[in-house]
């Protein structure tokens, strides 16, 4: 009867270097890296063709937004039924294949004259569709390639991926497009997809998992199974919330750094790139980190001192000007100062270093607890809630901020960025709340890992 008796410290560690020397994973990886380049750059190269095709209002932008958006929202969980009863390998090349093809057929618009943003719509829709199906068969094939005891830092490289193109994706995309021409925009573009799906080819899971008995439920019946999976599981559907408050805080800060540049530090809009890089050197470097030593510190706790943490530098961020004025080096210029400048990007570091102690523990929990049969069910809406996430934070976020700004004249996104950090800070006090009443205490998560990587 020993070997119940093995404590949580005999489990294996997270490695990295197993990770690195996982050439199946990084493959994946790198397919990883070049589809979600390709869909940042996309949206960019979509609005450069519909300015070509005369299409340059606001509203026209913003239907392209929604017609991007849309799928996710429709097809979202229904991708995610499919992904489990067909090969996920083999999905993710052909998603990838389709989407290179659609990309190429692009330009077409343009022999459609005034009218051909009724193509792109048509186009951007499919490749939305299809990214449905490939994002959650990518998630839920991570278990089978890596060990248990190393899912923590095989998610620390991928979530870590994930966030960043969120953060600095779209930041790459015009001058991606500038070094190759926009006329061969589609080609970059839809030959990312295609390098993309040449490294998925190569890729052999490991742990092949058990053998699925042919379901006879219907897809709806299969989409019910996989709400009710997580309506019912106490654990995923908080890790669920909590991953949409983080990346709804990412997609809001987004879209108000640019005002945050301006407003606050007074300095050129252009200079919102360099917060934003910064950030995401502050993701690898929590990633790295989180990836070293999280199992050890333990993922319960990784998140809540990460939400805590987050919620606080954003705070601290987003009043610069009281925190320097308090420490006496405030500028006088109207300007920000080199100190307060420098203190601004030391916090967007630790920004996204923070968010890495939460995405990646979180991601990895979802992955542990979730049965094989139903992964991509529940990738599926994790995938769907995500993209509304993304979508609702990024249409309202600068609204709010020029709401606000009417009410106190320049100080509309600081205080919408100080929201956010206090939301984030909530989101922490309020997993000490669920944790008691609910029954999800930190040892004993923890300690389910611990003993299914010992057994």
């Amino acid at each position: 009867m020993r070997e119940t008796e093995i404590p949580p410290t005999a489990a294996p560690r997270s490695s990295f270097r197993a990770v690195w020397r996982n050439q199946s994973f990084m493959r994946l990886w790198l397919g990883q890296v070049f589809s979600q380049l390709a869909d940042k750059v996309i949206l960019v190269y979509l609005i450069v063709l519909l300015v070509a095709t005369g299409n340059t209002a606001n509203s026209d932008i913003s239907r392209l937004t929604l017609v991007f958006t849309i799928p996710a929202v429709l097809f979202g969980s229904l991708a995610g039924v499919f992904v489990d009863r067909w090969n996920k390998k083999w999905l993710m090349i052909i998603s990838n294949a389709l989407r290179g093809v659609f990309v190429l057929a692009l330009p077409l618009a343009l022999f459609f004259g005034d009218k051909g943003f009724l193509w792109i719509y048509a186009m951007t829709f499919l490749i939305s569709t299809v990214t449905q199906f490939f994002a959650p068969a990518e998630i839920a094939m991570i278990p089978t390639l890596i060990e248990r005891h190393n899912l923590l830092a095989a998610n620390s490289l991928f979530t870590t991926t994930m966030l960043a193109s969120v953060v600095i994706g779209f930041g790459v995309g015009d001058p991606i497009l500038r070094m190759v021409g926009d006329h061969y925009g589609h080609l970059a573009i839809g030959g990312m997809y295609f390098v993309s799906a040449i490294f998925l080819v190569m890729v052999h899971p490991r742990f092949q998992p058990q053998e699925q008995k042919k379901s006879s439920s219907s897809v709806i019946q299969e989409m019910k199974e996989g709400f009710q999976f997580i309506l019912k599981d106490q654990a995923i559907l908080f890790s669920l919330l909590r991953l949409i408050l983080l990346f709804s805080a990412f997609a809001a800060l987004t879209i108000l750094v640019i005002g945050f540049v301006e407003d606050v530090l007074r300095l050129e809009k252009r200079y919102f790139g360099y917060l934003l890089a910064v950030s995401g050197l502050g993701m690898g470097l929590g990633a790295g980190m989180v990836g070293r030593f999280g199992s050890a510190i333990g993922k319960e706790r990784l998140i809540f001192t990460g939400f805590l943490s987050m919620g606080s530098v954003l705070t601290l961020l987003s009043n610069i000007h009281i925190l320097s004025g308090a420490l006496g080096f405030s500028s006088k210029a109207g300007r920000a100062s080199g100190l307060e400048i420098a203190i601004a990007l030391l916090l967007a570091l630790l920004l996204g270093l923070t968010a890495a102690g939460i995405a990646v523990p979180l991601q990895t929990m979802l992955q542990e607890e979730i049965p094989e049969g139903m992964r991509g069910k529940v990738f599926g809406v994790q995938n769907m809630l995500i993209n509304t996430a993304l979508t609702l934070p990024m249409s309202l976020a600068g609204i709010s901020a020029d709401l606000v700004d009417n009410w106190f004249p320049g100080h509309g996104v600081e205080m919408i960025m100080t929201g956010v950090g206090l939301s984030l800070i909530m989101g922490g006090l309020l997993e000490l709340i669920v944790v008691k009443k609910g029954g999800l205490q930190m040892a004993t998560l923890e300690g389910a890992g611990h003993e299914k990587a010992a057994e």
